[in-house]
This record gives C-alpha cells, structure tokens and sequence, in this order.
C-alpha cells in the first residue's frame, strides 16, 4: 500500500514538473493552448487516461478521472487552503511554491519556503505542530538544516529545512483507511 502511494506521487510530481515546464516555454493565449494539448497528450500517453490541463496564474493544474493536481510558482502565494488546519504555518517565511494532488486514496499538500534565517523557526515550528496534536517520530540535524517526520491520524508530515541555504519545505500525506 504504501509503495502505490508513494508511486503515486512521484507520478503526480513528475506530471507537475512536465506540465511546468511546458508552460515556461508558451508565450502567449495561442502558446498557451497549443502547450496545453501538448501536456495532456504527453500525460495521457504516459498514464493511459485522459486528463485536462489548465496553465494559468504562474501554475498548471491537471485533472482526471483518477483525481487532480496542481502546481503553483512564483508571484503571490499563499497558504493553501487545502492543507490540514492543524498544520501551522512556518513564520517569517516566504511561500514560493505551492503543490496540491487529490485522488480517492486521499490528498497531499507540499509548501516551498524560503527566507528561513536560523534553526529557532524549525524549533517553534515543531513545537506548534507538537501543540497542535502532532507526534514527531523522526528527527535528523545536520549542521546546515533539519529533516523530521511528524504523523497524526490518517496523516503523515514530512519537513527539510536548509537553515544555511535559507528554504525549506513541508508536505502532508493523508491516508484514508
């Protein structure tokens, strides 16, 4: 179970990666809808279905029968408000991406930072979640960063900050039962 659903998501990312790039090379309404076509045939083609792609607003979003996902990058971003209301968000930070997928397996909501300055942040963040009902199961530090797990019913959270290089990123993996 847990090898589809991590097949899954690699499958959806690489999907989102395609897709974005596609969309950095259009230029224009006529560029954009021929790279639309272009993305859904390469998607189809590679997961054997029919899928619509929708590129727009400095993201992408690709739909199935089998569920969506989406990508957004750059401009104006915000919290997604598909993420878990007891997931915190990471203070004074920067959201410079935002990834969402759904299928009937559950969801998973990956967030990018960056403008992270020191290793305090990544301690208050992990004690917010902690507050927030979340058990950490696995810490790793390094001296440039920290990676932990953290898991709650039904949920999984997995977090990488790169206090030296200043980013970072969290994503959350529902399991339905």
């Amino acid at each position: 179970m847990i090898k589809k659903r991590l097949h899954s998501g690699w499958i959806c990312l690489l999907i989102m990666v395609l897709a974005l790039s596609v969309l950095a090379s259009g230029c224009g309404k006529a560029s954009e809808m021929a790279a639309e076509k272009a993305a859904e045939k390469a998607i189809e083609s590679a997961s054997g279905g029919e899928v619509k792609v929708d590129l727009s607003n400095d993201g992408v979003k690709v739909d199935s029968k089998d569920g969506s996902s989406s990508f957004q990058s750059g401009g104006d971003i915000t919290w997604p408000k598909s993420m878990p209301t007891d997931v915190p968000q990471l203070k004074d930070a920067k959201i410079v991406n935002v990834s969402e997928s759904s299928t009937a397996d559950g969801k998973s909501v990956v967030v990018w930072y960056e403008g992270l300055k020191n290793s305090d942040q990544v301690d208050q963040y992990k004690s917010s979640l902690e507050s927030n009902g979340w058990t950490i199961a696995a810490t790793t530090s390094t001296p440039d960063g920290t990676y932990f797990m953290a898991e709650k019913t039904g949920w999984e959270l997995a977090a990488t900050f790169n206090v030296k290089e200043g980013n970072g990123m969290i994503g959350v993996t529902e399991h339905k039962e």
